[in-house]
């Protein structure tokens, strides 16, 4: 994959000196592109971090649903009452 990264900027190089763009502009645009396809790859999200982010989401949705269970078990519990004492 690190080779085929490469071929990008040598190609927008060699295009960029065949339109007469001065070899210094032409190897700084080149360097540009190295250094955005660096970032873009180092912030990437890898299928584990993907995979821990849904972990969390589930946990946090479980909680929540086993509270709202709770309040509403509460919450009928109350009501039975109150129609039993009718």
């Amino acid at each position: 994959m690190f080779m085929s990264t490469w071929k990008s900027p040598v190609a927008l190089y060699q295009a960029l000196i065949e339109a007469n763009v001065s070899k210094e502009t032409a190897a700084t645009a080149a360097q540009s592109l190295v250094e955005d396809i660096g970032s873009v790859v180092a912030n990437l999200a890898t299928k584990q971090d993907i995979q821990q982010g849904l972990d969390m989401l589930e946990a946090k949705v479980d909680s929540k649903l086993s509270g709202l269970e709770a309040k509403m078990d509460s919450k009928l519990s109350g009501l039975e009452s109150k129609v039993d004492e009718l």
